[in-house]
């Protein structure tokens, strides 16, 4: 029964390109035939077999509905295999003994006899809007990527975001008379020339696309997808506010609780640096410098802005540990291996030394030290490239 679950058992695959812009992250998981995602899903696969058949039904509904669900409940389906690989018991969605009717995602039992909560959650940077301005984007590439083009790919660059929807139609329009007034043997002496080629701007309602045209290799035998090369533009990334977000508010959401509460985030954000979430737990660094010499020399201290520590000193002494997740996602989870459980100094219930199982980071005399611990790989008995086949990620096939 596990196998038929999640995907459907009985649809034709033979989609062997990448991802669309506009494709939900479950719709391509679900008809790609490419090898790793077929590891992908037999993955997935195991995973829900091992989930409590009472609480399938919700997950699986999630993992079809958004791809913010979908990444929702694919790192709760994952953390809840880790927890069994690990040889520890789970309760989904127990009771909390204070009576406040909120039930966090897991109870956990480890081999030891020791227990704590789990409650899993993503730390998003992007806004609902920011998310819809996303999808309009997305739109409009996916009508580009599927226009035919015999002669040339296109190498765009994106500035901004569209507030409002795009005429695709137009656009097309424009992209196709410009690319049919160049000639293919102009732009590939002007690249081997590395001289400047002609561009086509479009601008919309605070969005700029800038195109320029790449010649196919293989000219007049127009193939596959017509975007060849895409930027990503350019945007600051902080997470800092989104990471003591998530974690502050799971903090105090179910009261005085009788164990150790983890609460584990991932961070969508792809170029999260790892100072920002520690100035996000522990409070920003700045260079302290005293007005009275008899204070003591200058130095750098952490200012009192964080999770566990405010103007007041310890707070969220409830939040035993943050579990840090760098962009998790199924099919990178081995090969990626950011994750990193941060405990909490003045936790009123320490997380116990049987959980900590994982790469871990915690405070001794003063400063933050990091230890290793098991991989994901070797939890799952997964080789480093995977999902990519074994013998692909040798060369020897």
């Amino acid at each position: 029964m596990g196998t038929k679950m999640i995907f459907d058992p009985n649809i034709e695959r033979t989609r062997l390109d990448g991802k669309r812009q506009d494709e939900s992250a479950f719709g391509y998981l679900n008809i790609s035939n490419r090898s790793e995602a077929a590891a992908v899903r037999r993955f997935l696969e195991s995973c829900i077999d091992r989930y409590p058949p009472d609480h399938r039904p919700e997950l699986l509904q999630r993992l079809r509905e958004s791809d913010v669900q979908f990444a929702s409940a694919t790192f709760e389906l994952f953390l809840h295999a880790c927890f069994l690989q690990s040889g520890w018991t789970v309760e989904i969605h127990p009771e909390v003994p204070n009576g406040n009717g909120k039930r966090p995602d897991f109870r956990i039992h480890t081999d030891s006899g020791d227990a704590f909560y789990v409650e899993a959650t993503l730390a998003r940077e992007l806004s609902d809007a920011e998310l819809a301005a996303d999808r309009r984007k997305n739109e409009v590439l996916r009508a580009i990527d599927d226009m035919p083009s015999a002669n040339f790919l296109l190498d765009i660059d994106v500035e901004g975001s569209p507030r409002t929807n795009v005429p695709r139609k137009n656009l097309r329009h424009q992209i196709r008379r410009w690319l049919q007034s160049m000639d293919v043997n102009v732009v590939e002496q002007q690249i081997r020339d590395e001289r400047p080629r002609e561009e086509l701007r479009y601008e919309h309602d605070g969005w700029t696309i800038i195109f320029k045209a790449i010649p196919r290799k293989h000219p007049g035998r127009p193939s596959g997808r017509t975007i060849g090369m895409r930027g990503l533009g350019i945007r600051s990334v902080n997470i800092v506010d989104t990471v003591k977000a998530s974690a502050k508010s799971k903090a105090t959401r179910y009261g005085d609780i009788d164990l150790p509460l983890v609460v584990a985030i991932n961070i969508e954000e792809g170029f999260a640096d790892v100072t920002q979430e520690r100035d996000a737990l522990f409070g920003h660094l700045e260079f302290w410098i005293p007005r009275d010499p008899s204070l003591g020399e200058h130095r750098i201290v952490r200012r009192p802005d964080g999770v566990w520590y405010g103007p007041r000193g310890p707070q969220c002494t409830r939040l035993s540990c943050v579990w840090l997740f760098r962009r998790f996602d199924p099919w990178h989870f081995v090969a990626r291996g950011s994750n990193l459980l941060y405990l909490n100094p003045w936790a009123l219930l320490p997380i116990p030394h049987s959980a900590l199982r994982f790469p871990l980071a915690l405070v001794e005399a003063d400063h933050l030290v990091e230890h290793e611990g098991e991989t994901f790989g070797d939890l799952f008995d997964l080789h480093a490239d995977w999902p990519t086949e074994a013998s692909d990620a040798d060369g020897t096939a």
